[in-house]
């Protein structure tokens, strides 16, 4: 079956099953994040618990907080500070203050914590720099002009419009490409893509939020797929996430078959030897012995012999003691049992 008819079939499925649903709306991630504030404000409006802020940095009128908090257990925000007793004559007593926090007793806030501290104490958390604000809402506004006002809900795409999309970018939909896009927008689902998905994938690129940009280092990725197995690995665990149906842990036999077919043919991974043609192998294994579902073990450790099977085509790697799975053993004892039968022939 061609890829195309898959994804629409997949599509109508999920319709007929009543799993086709709208997300919520929901607001951008970037609105909720840290609010503008000085740290002399910080430091003087502050009259809860004992707080010391460190590494406290002005941009351009901005402040960026790298703030350790330390409160200790025993206090309370609505108690006043403890008045430290006077001290012994001669001393000075010009400045009272509240004991110091220690930090076994206390609480330590991090930088990822930050947000939750300010608004903890009434104070608005520092924003993210103009530009970073900037690239969310293009990226937004880019997402938006993805919808089909009548198809799609407000923090999702389906389908259609994901098609239009990858088209837009000259992905080919009959190869693993696609499955590169898929993995930077974290789709969730083939032909499903989610708005903080699209927004916050394309973010992490640090690619310039344009088709144009957008479709250079789709090409750039690419070719990265064929050389770069960490990468390829990455891709290949995506496809996995967005081929099986919502709800199920597994991918539907037909459908790993029509993936393992894409990802080990170029632009990525080839799974053949000088002389073995290991994907034809491999599906004809399944097509005499296998008939349940791809479950995620499967499906990641496939990829992993494949590695070892580029590089040792005597299988001298595996073993019966070896923590491959059932499906792993049963091929290697078939395909031995194969050659000693007559060999294993390349099959194009």
């Amino acid at each position: 079956m061609p890829f195309n008819g898959l994804l629409s079939a997949l599509s109508l499925k999920r319709v007929r099953n009543g799993r086709k649903q709208v997300s919520p709306g929901t607001s951008s991630l970037a609105a909720q994040r840290l609010a503008a504030a000085s740290s002399s404000t910080l430091l003087d409006a502050h009259k809860g618990p004992a707080v010391s802020t460190r590494g406290i940095k002005a941009n351009k009128g901005i402040v960026h907080s790298i703030v350790t908090a330390e409160v200790t257990a025993a206090e309370q925000d609505d108690e006043p500070s403890e008045v430290l007793p006077e001290r012994a004559a001669g001393t000075s007593t010009s400045r009272i203050r509240p004991p110091r926090a220690t930090k076994d007793k206390g609480t330590k806030i991090r930088t990822r914590d930050a947000t939750g501290f300010f608004e903890a104490n009434g104070y608005a958390p520092p924003q993210p720099s103009v530009a970073s604000r900037g690239n969310d809402i293009k990226l937004e506004q880019m997402f938006d002009g993805l919808r089909d006002p009548e198809e799609d809900s407000k923090d999702e795409i389906g389908t259609q419009s994901v098609m239009n999309y990858l088209t837009s970018l000259d992905v080919d939909l009959e190869s693993c490409e696609q499955f590169i896009v898929l993995e930077i927008v974290q789709a969730p689902a083939l032909g499903i893509v989610k708005k903080n998905g699209f927004v916050e994938g394309w973010k992490a690129t640090g690619v310039s939020p344009s088709v144009t940009a957008q479709k250079t280092y789709i090409k750039e990725r690419k070719a990265a797929l064929s050389r770069d197995i960490s990468y390829f690995r990455k891709v290949y665990r995506a496809a996995f996430v967005a081929g099986k149906e919502e709800n199920q842990k597994a991918l539907a036999l037909e459908v790993a078959l029509i993936f393992w077919d894409m990802l080990f043919s170029p632009p990525g991974m080839v799974w053949k030897s000088h002389n073995v043609n290991w994907l034809a192998e491999w599906k004809n294994f399944l097509a005499e012995k296998w008939t349940r579902s791809v479950n995620r073990d499967m499906w990641n450790q496939t990829l992993e012999f494949a590695i070892k099977t580029l590089s040792d085509g005597t299988l001298s790697f595996w073993s019966e003691d070896g923590a491959w799975p059932g499906v792993i053993d049963d091929f290697v004892a078939w395909w031995k049992a194969k050659q000693e039968k007559g060999g294993a022939m390349e099959t194009d």
